[in-house]
């Protein structure tokens, strides 16, 4: 009888320790194909970071060029303003010189 509960005893530590075997396998499976799974997601979450600081320099620098696209636009405008109001002002100046003219010549006939 004492034999039989130490073989009976025995088959029982074997299939517990089976079943921790295959429980403890099938864990580390899970983790491992959990940690997969996790290490896939950070992989594509640093490629989409590294791909919108790629897109952010790329507008930085779409930016700084419009500026300065800006900048020369307004400095041409201001140039082209500038010349225009000389311009003007050679035009009045002229007018004045040929309504003297015309006045001095008014006067000689007159005489």
């Amino acid at each position: 009888l004492l034999e039989r509960t130490v073989e009976s005893y025995e088959r029982t530590m074997a299939n517990l320790e089976s079943k921790h075997q295959t429980t403890l396998l099938q864990s580390n499976m899970e983790h491992e194909e959990k940690e997969n799974v996790m290490n896939s997601q950070l992989l594509f979450a640093n490629n989409e970071i590294a791909e919108l600081k790629t897109l952010n320099s790329r507008l930085q620098l779409e930016k700084e060029q419009l500026q300065s696209e800006s900048h020369l636009f307004e400095a041409e405008r201001t140039a082209v303003c500038n010349e225009r109001d000389q311009l003007q002002n050679q035009v009045v100046s002229l007018e004045e010189k040929l309504k003297s003219k015309e006045d001095e010549a008014q006067s000689l006939k007159s005489s």
